[in-house]
């Protein structure tokens, strides 16, 4: 059981709070460095040594690609220097499992995604993440998700792999497509406060009078449900063509920010930008150049555009026992702050809201009143104490979310963000 002291500071006033504790049970921790003096040099046979409900702690350093099975784990890097050089792949997640990936710069190789989701039927949540795709002739995607019931990311970047010349691959071949950003089909995904940008088309070979390469959505699901929060969407630009004479050759076509695409599709949106990319320029007969028009911000499918300004939650994670943690929140001048907290999360959208629940509320001890903020967007700092874990507890996990309110307006719920307490022996 942990006890979590929080004290706010602002404008000079001190106010203590006390939260009541969760009673998940204590996780094992297994420590991962890639310089000695963990339990494993690599990720894959930590994730193979671990049972449910172990946090991995992976130290700074360079890691090969991992694939986690149906395990509920806790990943997270402990540093600002934790690199995976291949794809994260976690699959065949069951319903009451959930995996956690915290602090992870993950870039795909060999033409591979950053993370690949598939058939999770249970919950996978992201948050302080980099993905990137792979460059090659077709790019990979940050983030590709199929048939995956509940995925959520926070404070994430997403990008799309550059679709290179193709000698790279195959010598004398024209630029391929470049990798979007996130893809998703048949699922639910929710984004907060993340970048998300398609890759772009390199400009075809001026010596081989090929065509501009293809630039990439930033977002684009299939038959999925998205929600969208405080987000940046990008569309990758096109190639622009480069033949060797006055021939012609075509510019590549570039990718839209958020499309939605196939039967079912819903985009629900809060106070998100958008922008699609630049296509390539084409090289004419007389080495004129002529260029398409700009790509749409966003395209497809129903979307549904949510009225009022996103809530906002960071923190640093992991932590320590017996040290300040600082959250950070923002809002709207006069918006009432609460802070709801959970061993385990969910993803229930409240239309009422216009919001999705991303925790799952065992009592109304779970729900605390932090104060009221002070100006629109400016941060708040809420201090929290952590005492110490106590005996035989190496690591906890708790799933924070906010949930602002105020007279003028209904009430909003920000993105969840995954604590990481660990014992001071970590």
């Amino acid at each position: 059981m942990v006890r979590i002291v929080a004290c706010l500071v602002v404008g000079g006033t001190l106010s203590a709070l006390t939260l009541p504790a969760l009673g998940s049970p204590p996780s094992h921790v297994i420590v991962v460095s890639a310089s000695g003096g963990g339990s494993f040099l690599e990720i894959q046979p930590a994730v193979d040594a671990a049972l449910d409900g172990d946090t991995i702690l992976v130290k700074n350093g360079s890691y090969l690609p991992f694939t986690v099975a149906n395990k509920a784990l806790v990943i997270v890097g402990d540093g600002a220097n934790v690199s995976v050089l291949g794809e994260v792949h976690a699959r065949d997640l069951e319903a009451a499992k959930t995996l956690a990936l915290v602090n992870l710069k993950v870039t795909g190789t060999n033409g591979s995604d950053g993370l690949r989701l598939e058939n999770d039927s249970g919950k996978v949540r992201a948050s302080h993440c980099t993905f990137d795709g792979a460059t090659l002739r077709d790019g990979g995607d940050g983030a590709a998700v199929q048939n995956c019931r509940d995925v959520a990311f926070a404070h994430c970047a997403f990008r799309g792999g550059m679709g290179v010349n193709g000698m790279l691959d195959t010598p004398g071949s024209e630029p391929g497509i470049a990798g979007r950003g996130i893809t998703g089909s048949g699922s639910t995904v929710t984004i907060h406060e993340c970048s998300v940008v398609g890759g772009n088309g390199e400009s075809g070979d001026g010596g081989s009078d090929w065509d501009g390469g293809t630039g990439s959505d930033g977002c684009r699901v299939d038959q999925s449900a998205l929600y969208a929060a405080a987000s940046q969407f990008t569309g990758g630009n096109g190639g622009t063509g480069l033949p060797s004479s006055c021939l012609g050759a075509t510019g590549g076509w570039a990718g839209i920010g958020v499309l939605l695409f196939g039967q079912g599709s819903i985009g629900r949106m809060l106070s998100n930008t958008a922008v699609g990319g630049t296509p390539g320029c084409d090289s004419g007969a007389l080495c004129l150049p002529e260029c398409y028009p700009q790509q749409p911000p966003r395209a497809g499918g129903t979307f549904v555009d949510v009225a009022g300004f996103a809530a906002s939650i960071d923190l640093p994670t992991p932590v320590r026992e017996n040290t300040t943690l600082p959250i950070t929140v923002r809002g709207r001048q006069g918006d009432a702050v609460f802070l709801m907290r959970s061993d385990r999360s969910r993803n229930v959208y409240v239309p009422a809201w216009g919001s999705t629940m991303l925790v799952r509320l065992r009592s109304p001890k779970d729900v605390v009143y932090l104060g009221t903020l002070p100006s629109d967007g400016a941060p708040v700092v809420y201090n929290l104490q952590l005492p110490d874990l106590g005996p035989g507890v190496e690591s906890t996990t708790t799933y924070l979310q906010l949930m602002i309110q105020n007279p003028a307006w209904p009430r909003r719920l920000s993105g969840v963000s995954t604590l990481v307490v660990l014992d001071s022996a970590f």
